[in-house]
């Protein structure tokens, strides 16, 4: 993994075993969703997309995440505070 720093937001790029682009086992790309992921994830199944991890906390922090395939089958995910 690697962490790419810009300002207030950043990027991270991950490989390893289990990552083939493109398609659903390529890289995840983690899109900033604030103020609320629902906003975003209650969009993709009618924009052709797919949900795969519905929103979850990942840290006490209170912070969440959600896995989703978008219309064109690639693996994306969403990161929010809430």
């Amino acid at each position: 993994m690697g962490i790419i720093p810009h300002n207030d937001v950043g990027c991270a790029i991950i490989s390893g075993e289990g990552y083939k682009p493109p398609g659903p086992n390529g890289p995840i790309v983690y899109m900033d969703a604030n103020p609320d992921l629902d906003i975003i994830l209650n969009r993709i199944e009618n924009a052709g997309g797919k949900i795969i991890k519905p929103k979850k906390a990942v840290s006490e922090d209170h912070e969440f995440m959600a896995t989703f395939l978008d219309s064109e089958g690639n693996r994306m995910a969403l990161h929010s505070l809430k």
